[in-house]
């Protein structure tokens, strides 16, 4: 996750400040040709396999402990075809009109809402919640199914069905119903954080998928 890191400051460096061009992703974890691009010169590359062969656990696109992307990875039928995924969830520089970013609270509600850390393009552009140096770029994925309403997350199945086989959703899938413990979080400055997954709330979702990374920053 620290190589995430190091690449996106030295991109940032070389572009004005920015983010990747992330317009064109989707959702929590599907990513432009463009934030592909990033990769492939500032990380490494996520390269498409004719022979549907699954990313190996060395592979800092995904999350060692990542199951679900790693088998849905493999969907991908050519090189040319995007958006693409990662193994995690990469938050800026993405349009809000393609997911539920902000269902936990309204932006303009400062207490609450985290759709600024999608929205912002650059890697010092102020957000609310949270100072650019502790807003998360990089989250370990915390996703599984279940409901959010009235304020109150419910959540229902910690395994999803691929091809025959039930695979965990999130990463780090230790707990006796495929739950996490929590997850690590990459800072817009670069350090690394690890929180419990008591300590965070949902951060977005899309029908039954809920993903949970709205971590407690200030």
């Amino acid at each position: 996750m620290k190589q995430w890191g190091i690449g996106t400051i030295m991109y940032a460096g070389d572009n004005d400040d920015y983010f990747p061009d992330n317009t064109r992703g989707q959702h929590t974890s599907w990513v432009s040709k463009e934030v592909a691009e990033f990769w492939e010169k500032y990380i490494m590359p996520q390269k498409f396999d004719s022979n549907k062969r699954k990313k190996d656990r060395g592979h800092v696109i995904f999350c060692p402990s990542d199951e679900w992307h790693r088998e849905a990875d493999l969907w991908r039928n050519s090189a040319t075809q995007y958006p693409i995924l990662t193994g995690y969830f990469w938050l800026p520089h993405r349009l809000l009109n393609s997911w539920g970013y902000n269902v936990n609270g309204l932006e303009g509600k400062a207490s609450k809402g985290v759709a600024g850390w999608h929205s912002r393009k650059k890697i010092n552009q102020t957000v609310f919640p949270g100072s650019p140096s502790q807003v998360p770029t990089l989250v370990d994925r915390i996703q599984g199914f279940g409901s959010f309403s009235g304020g109150k997350l419910k959540m229902n199945n910690w395994y999803t069905d691929s091809g025959g086989k039930s695979i965990p959703t999130a990463n780090h899938p230790t707990g006796p119903k495929g739950e996490p413990p929590g997850g690590n979080f990459l800072m817009t400055d670069g350090h690394v954080e690890w929180f419990k997954l008591s300590q965070v709330e949902l951060g977005s979702n899309g029908g039954s998928w809920q993903c949970i990374y709205k971590a407690p920053v200030d």
